[in-house]
């Protein structure tokens, strides 16, 4: 029998654990893929600790592009990252140099590596997460 849920150690027992995210493996850009979950009653995926972390990165290793968008998005006006599902960023996974922010970028997280999260032009198109 296989099993399709993610399981955790705690105190040598496994807890079954529903990931809040679904990969969406089709290219949109950054505001498409914010409509597209919006339309089917979910978001963007938004991290705010290292569960969400772990559970994004099991989500993006199935992606065929080599980033997957993020609910991150750079306000110019006010100079800083925020997600659009109205959360501080506060859990950080930057990759060295990218948490500066310009005008036109969105996060997105890295699908091979090291899962670390990149200021990407919003034009780009990349398959993305929704969370739940």
């Amino acid at each position: 029998m296989t099993l399709s849920k993610n399981f955790v150690l705690f105190s040598h027992l496994f807890f079954p654990l529903e990931s809040p995210f679904v990969l969406i493996r089709e290219n949109k850009m950054w505001e498409d893929a914010l409509d597209y979950c919006q339309d089917r009653k979910m978001d963007l995926a938004d991290i705010l600790d290292e569960r969400d972390q772990a559970f994004a990165e099991l989500e993006a290793k199935k992606a065929d592009t080599p980033f997957v968008w993020l609910a991150l998005h750079y306000s110019c006006i006010l100079d800083f990252w925020f997600w659009v599902t109205d959360h501080c960023v506060q859990f950080q996974r930057w990759a060295p140099g990218n948490e500066k922010g310009d005008c036109d970028l969105s996060g997105a997280m890295d699908t091979k590596e090291d899962h670390r999260w990149y200021s990407r032009a919003h034009s780009e198109t990349f398959n993305f997460i929704c969370k739940k």
